[in-house]
Parts: structure tokens; C-alpha cells; sequence
């Protein structure tokens, strides 16, 4: 519901959510709408955020893969995308998240999963039964696991 909500606006080459003009993102928040109570608008309304993000992304990913133009997309913005798909700069930016999703050195490896620091500090603390400080969750959450149960460099 989310991506046929977003479709019928789509009339610029953005590249992402972020890029959607604010009171283009209100008319596709209008047309997505039903009816609920009133007290869940705001919780409603940051999962759509979150997924509208998430569903531009992919929709024009399989776009970029496939090269073929989606039946939503217009002809004109289908041909400035691809120009800004074809620049040196896309390109390279592209190649660089490529070699960072492929990268296990440097940096600091997440290794938390979908749950939030916050989340992880509350387990912790429930877990341990005392409260947790900020540098053991870090460590919990940035640090592989070694296969005798500690935490490796």
C-alpha cells in the first residue's frame, strides 16, 4: 500500500525519500490514510515514514538493475534518472557502499542487529540486574562473538 501510495507522485528523478518535497510527502501520507483513532496517527505515521523510505529505495534499485522503465515512472523522469545513474559520481559513490557492505576490517562491525541501542541497554540491564553503562553496551554490540563465548577485538 505503501509504494502505490508513493507511485502516482513520483514526478522528479529523487533518488530517495529524503529528496520528496515536504508537501509531496504529505499528499502521499493523504492518499495512504484510512481510518483509525486518532491517538495512533503519530505511531502510524513514523512506520509509513520508515517504509515509504525503505520502498523508494528498492523500487528504484530494481529499476537501476533490471534497466527497464517502471509502468509508474514517466518517460522523462526515467531518462534523467538513468543520466544521473550514469554520472562518474554515482558511480563511484555506489562502488564505495559496495566496497563497505564487503569490508569485515576497519571500522567498527555492528553486530547488534535491528534492535536499537537503547533496546539492547534494556535487555542488558534486565539481564544482568543491575544497570548497564554505555561503553559494555558498545562493546556488546560492536564486537564479534568468538566461538568459546567472548567478545573478540
Amino acid at each position: 500500500m505503501v509504494a502505490e501510495s508513493i507511485t502516482p507522485f513520483f514526478n522528479d528523478s529523487w533518488g530517495r525519500w529524503k529528496e520528496f518535497m515536504y508537501n509531496i510527502r504529505e499528499k502521499i501520507w493523504n492518499q495512504f490514510k484510512c481510518v483509525w483513532q486518532p491517538c495512533y496517527e503519530n505511531k502510524i505515521n513514523s512506520i509509513f515514514e520508515r517504509n515509504a523510505r525503505i520502498r523508494v529505495t528498492k523500487m528504484l534499485f530494481e529499476a537501476r538493475k533490471s534497466n527497464k522503465k517502471p509502468c509508474w515512472l514517466r518517460e522523462d523522469i526515467w531518462v534523467k534518472s538513468l543520466e544521473k545513474w550514469n554520472t562518474p559520481e554515482f558511480k563511484k559513490k555506489c562502488e564505495r557502499g559496495k566496497a563497505a557492505r564487503a569490508s569485515i576490517k576497519g571500522g567498527s562491525l555492528h553486530t547488534g542487529g535491528s534492535m536499537s541501542f537503547p533496546g539492547h541497554k534494556r535487555k542488558m540491564t534486565k539481564l544482568k540486574g543491575e544497570e548497564v553503562f554505555n561503553v559494555e553496551v558498545f562493546e556488546e554490540t560492536h564486537k564479534k562473538r568468538n566461538k568459546d563465548g567472548t567478545r573478540g577485538e
